[in-house]
């Protein structure tokens, strides 16, 4: 059935997210829920990540990779030295800054195929790095939520693509999610955006 993303729907989806977090334990942070850890690390690393210029601490790379996977970490992302988390990460970070502006798109697909050198990191975790180093600009590019865009009754939001991460389409998914941001006039962030799409596209 075609999905129109109204503002209630989304509202109500981002609720539904929060409650099903809230049953989850957290992954490293001393909080009492997933859903309380993961507004600590939107409170915490986007300002630690810009101050930085790069993921400077192993364990903020190892809590990302966890709430993405938790198998992620322990399966392949451990092999990565803090040296090389520190270093990919700022070239990413700083990655287009001498570039002209109008190549976002450019920049996007570079940055991406930077963080993608850290052994377990794929597209998909790549976005969530970029997420967390800048949530207003970035968001996490998951099957699930490219699922629910593909059932768009609005052609403005349909994604026409195949559902899974890749630094190819990362700029066009992005570029939707903020769409469908500015077109409910402000009231939700892009987090919660990505959050309502994530409850939409479960297909269980």
């Amino acid at each position: 059935m075609p999905i129109d993303f109204t503002s209630h729907l989304i509202r109500d989806s981002c609720q539904r997210y929060r409650e099903g977090e809230k049953e989850r334990r957290p992954l490293e942070l001393d909080v009492e829920n997933r859903w309380t850890e993961e507004q600590e690390m939107l409170r915490r690393f986007p300002v630690r990540f810009q101050e930085d210029s790069c993921i400077d601490a192993r364990d903020d790379f190892k809590l990302l990779t966890r709430w993405k996977w938790p198998g992620l970490w322990s399966n392949y992302a451990k092999k990565n030295s803090q040296n090389r988390v520190r270093r990919v990460t700022q070239t990413a970070f700083d990655w287009g800054t001498e570039m002209p502006e109008g190549e976002t798109e450019t920049i996007l697909r570079d940055q991406i195929g930077v963080l993608t050198c850290l052994d377990g990191v794929d597209a998909a975790m790549a976005s969530v790095i970029l997420t967390f180093w800048q949530p207003d600009e970035h968001t996490v590019m998951d099957e699930r939520a490219l699922l629910a865009l593909k059932q768009s009754a609005d052609d403005e939001y349909r994604w026409t693509e195949r559902e899974e991460a890749s630094r190819k389409h990362y700029p066009a998914y992005v570029e939707i999610c903020k769409r469908l941001r500015d077109d409910l006039e402000g009231s939700f962030s892009l987090r919660e955006i990505d959050q309502a799409l994530w409850i939409l596209g479960d297909q269980d």
